[in-house]
């Protein structure tokens, strides 16, 4: 998506601060969506078994430590639900493996969704905040959008999954 520009206006003075801290922004909108809902058990109901039809293979990159769990959070492909309080199907633990975690979901059927995934790196199951309000767990979504401010859009985080595997890279960002 191409933006207009004004060929004789200068740069307002605030424009590469901005730009040099979109990430910051983006991680801590994040952070407060994540704490806003905390992590349900993880069953065995969304793991991936002999039975399972329509399966998430994700494989979770740059990961820190091998300390703690990785949350995966399943969105429909709905844009009231995504990142909405009450809008997840489930949410998925798995043990933490540096610098590279795999986890196996069993979807509900072929569809589409949106997943969010945080480093539990202590166990705590909240995605933790510094004094001020940064995250200091990794975080990422999938296919990985970058956004200049704010969460990314469902447009750039949603994959259909289709009958039998569909496999999926996620990048997380401390």
């Amino acid at each position: 998506m191409k933006t207009a520009q004004l060929r004789h206006a200068a740069p307002h003075p605030l424009a590469r601060h901005c730009r040099a801290h979109h990430s910051t922004l983006i991680a801590v909108a994040f952070a407060l969506l994540c704490t806003a809902f905390p992590a349900a058990s993880a069953t065995a109901d969304h793991a991936c078994n002999d039975s399972t039809r329509t399966r998430l293979e994700v494989t979770v990159r740059n990961v820190k430590s091998s300390r703690g769990s990785v949350m995966l959070t399943v969105y429909p492909a709905n844009k009231e639900r995504w990142l909405a309080k009450r809008g997840k199907l489930f949410k998925l633990e798995v043990p933490a493996t540096a610098p590279v975690t795999h986890a196996c979901i069993a979807l509900p059927t072929a569809a589409g969704y949106a997943l969010a995934v945080y480093h539990d790196e202590n166990g705590n199951r909240h995605f933790d905040r510094n004094w001020i309000g940064l995250p200091v767990e990794g975080f990422g979504v999938s296919r990985n959008p970058s956004s200049l401010i704010g969460l990314p859009s469902l447009e750039d985080s949603r994959f259909d999954a289709l009958d039998g595997t569909t496999t999926l890279d996620i990048i997380l960002h401390y």
